[in-house]
């Protein structure tokens, strides 16, 4: 939300949401309606019709786009019909005289955009699809390629229902993309920014209604780092979010410093890790009892080399005389904006607690 962060463990760092591009909004409906009178249309359609009706909160939110022309509009019919060849009418109301005209058959097809102040255009518009004798589904596609899209289905030659039942929403009666979002029970927001206003309790009126910004909406996003430091950005686009499917941290026998393409922290004393004794230049294992280790017992050594396997990767050691010194020294760079004083500029310390005064120059 906006004015919220998200802290990473330890206070290391935080992202806030500032702030959105876009405050101005208006409001979409896609449901069921009943008693729509169809019988200006001149195509044998009555008086007290059942219809699916898109609706916008402006007088010209809707362009329809059909053979017989181009039409602005607040109110579009989808009126199932046996007779035609995909079973379905359009028809929008007329801006002048308030009556139903129609607007030709719809059969698999892009059919109206959404018209609100620059959200017009390609931005986002509406199509029809996988039409079938039971069912039928609504796109709402994107400028940016993401798809809403609702399921409606057909009973006593009639729209009947939004999903397979009656004033009950269901999972997978609205998707956004691959994802089904039906009894969501919140407002979600899409990559756009329109916003698809509670699924599960719309769903049970059967209908999606659909908050649609003026225009695409970014955000001014602050990442704070260690210290307090910030960094700003506004109007950036995480394309996906992926997982992480491998793994963040091998063993020294999984890696060839030579050949990774990243900086290394290397846990783990020249006793323990093979790595680590080939960055301080000892033989592995190299044990404390050698007398070679620029640290002693009780105390843990934090040391970065710069391009001791290849040029430009910089590799940071972190050693301890025993587990426990080397566990400490890893917490204590995960609290490097409270140490930072005492870690300063230093290439090399050797810490003995985790305190300020526990931490000195190697």
């Amino acid at each position: 939300t906006v004015g919220g962060c998200y802290e990473f463990p330890n206070k290391y760092a935080k992202v806030c949401l500032e702030k959105l591009t876009v405050s101005d909004y208006s409001e979409y409906k896609f449901k069921v309606d009943t008693g729509v009178d169809l019988s200006h249309s001149g195509v044998g359609a009555g008086t007290n019709e059942k219809t699916l009706t898109i609706t916008s909160e402006s007088k010209e939110g809707l362009v329809l786009e059909s053979s017989f022309g181009s039409y602005k509009t607040n109110t579009i019919y989808l009126w199932y019909n046996s007779t035609a060849p995909g079973k379905l009418a359009v028809f929008y109301k007329d801006t002048t005289d308030g009556k139903a005209k129609f607007a030709g058959e719809l059969v698999n097809a892009t059919f109206a955009s959404i018209n609100y102040k620059d959200t017009k255009g390609s931005d986002l518009k509406l199509k029809v699809q996988d039409q079938h004798a039971s069912s039928f589904k609504l796109v709402m596609t994107d400028s940016l390629t993401n798809n809403l899209t609702m399921t409606w289905y057909i009973s006593s030659n009639a729209v009947n229902s939004l999903g397979s039942e009656a004033s009950n929403a269901q999972e997978a009666e609205l998707s956004y993309n691959n994802q089904q979002i039906g009894t969501k029970d919140k407002d979600l927001r899409a990559e756009y920014g329109y916003l698809v206003l509670n699924p599960s309790s719309n769903g049970d009126r059967d209908q999606v209604v659909v908050s649609v910004p003026a225009d695409q909406v970014k955000a001014k996003v602050v990442v704070y780092g260690p210290g307090g430091t910030s960094s700003t950005t506004e109007g950036g686009k995480i394309k996906k979010v992926v997982p992480v499917t491998t793994t963040v941290a091998k063993l020294d026998t999984e890696v060839d410093p030579t050949t990774v393409g990243k900086h290394l922290i290397l846990v783990g004393g020249p006793a323990v890790n093979r790595l680590t004794a080939q960055a301080m230049g000892l033989s592995y294992p190299t044990y404390g009892s050698s007398g070679l280790l620029p640290y002693g017992e009780g105390e843990a050594y934090i040391r970065v080399y710069d391009g001791v396997f290849k040029p430009g990767q910089v590799v940071v050691v972190v050693a301890g005389w025993e587990a426990e010194n080397t566990r400490m020294a890893t917490s204590l760079l995960q609290q490097y904006d409270t140490f930072a004083e005492q870690l300063g500029s230093n290439t090399a310390v050797k810490v003995t607690s985790l305190s300020a005064s526990g931490i000195t120059p190697a």
